[in-house]
C-alpha cells in the first residue's frame, strides 16, 4: 500500500498516527476515541513513510491500544523497530570510528541533525530512522578528512555527480559510504 501524504488528513489509519503520536509515557488519551477498524497494514505503510515506527511501536503498547491492536501487528512493529534499532547501532560504531579517527587527528567536528537528535534527544536510538551522519568540519580540513574517511575503508559514492562537482556545485563533499554500507558521511 502506498502513502500519500495528499490523502492522510481524511483516514482512520492517520487520526489514530497521530492521536497516538500525541501521547506522553505511553499513555493514550482518555477523550480521544480508538476508531476501529484500522487498516493496519496502512497504518504501518504510513508509519514507516513518516519515519515514526518506532514511536509508534512504543505507543501502541499502552493498556488502552493493547486491547484493539492485534497481536501480530504489534509484532510487525516490533520487528521493524529492533531492526532499525540494530541498523542505528551499526551506524553509531561506524561514526564512533570517524569521530575517534578525525579527534586524533586534529580535525574538530560537530555532529548535525539525525545522529545528533538520536543520541541526544530519543530514549533509545531505534524510535528515529538514521541514513547517514552529516558531520560539519572546518573548510581547511576537508581534504585531511576525505583521506581519512578513505583511509577508513569509505568510498566516494559519486551516483549522479563527481567529487569535483560537489566541491565546485554542493554545500558538502560527496558522501563516502562505509565498506559494510552501515553508514555514509
Amino acid at each position: 500500500h502506498r502513502f500519500s501524504p495528499m490523502n492522510v488528513s481524511k483516514s482512520v489509519e492517520t487520526r489514530f498516527l497521530l492521536a497516538c503520536l500525541r501521547t506522553r509515557d505511553g499513555f493514550f488519551p482518555a477523550n480521544q476515541s480508538v476508531e476501529t477498524p484500522v487498516d493496519w497494514s496502512t497504518l504501518l505503510a504510513q508509519a514507516e513513510a513518516l519515519g515514526v515506527i518506532g514511536l509508534l511501536h512504543s505507543h501502541l503498547k499502552c493498556p488502552r491500544l493493547a486491547i484493539v491492536v492485534p497481536p501480530d501487528v504489534l509484532e510487525q512493529f516490533k520487528k521493524r523497530f529492533y531492526l532499525n534499532q540494530v541498523k542505528n547501532m551499526k551506524l553509531y560504531v561506524r561514526l564512533k570510528e570517524v569521530l575517534q579517527t578525525f579527534a586524533e587527528s586534529g580535525i574538530e567536528v560537530i555532529v548535525l541533525k539525525g545522529a545528533a537528535l538520536a543520541a541526544l534527544t530519543y530514549s533509545q536510538i531505534g524510535l528515529r530512522p538514521m541514513g547517514d551522519a552529516d558531520l560539519l568540519v572546518r573548510i581547511k580540513d576537508l581534504d585531511t578528512a576525505e583521506n581519512l574517511l578513505l583511509g577508513l575503508k569509505f568510498r566516494p559514492h559519486e551516483g549522479r555527480h563527481t567529487k569535483e562537482w560537489f566541491r565546485a556545485h554542493h554545500h558538502h563533499i560527496v558522501p563516502y559510504i562505509s565498506g559494510d554500507n552501515s553508514l555514509a558521511v
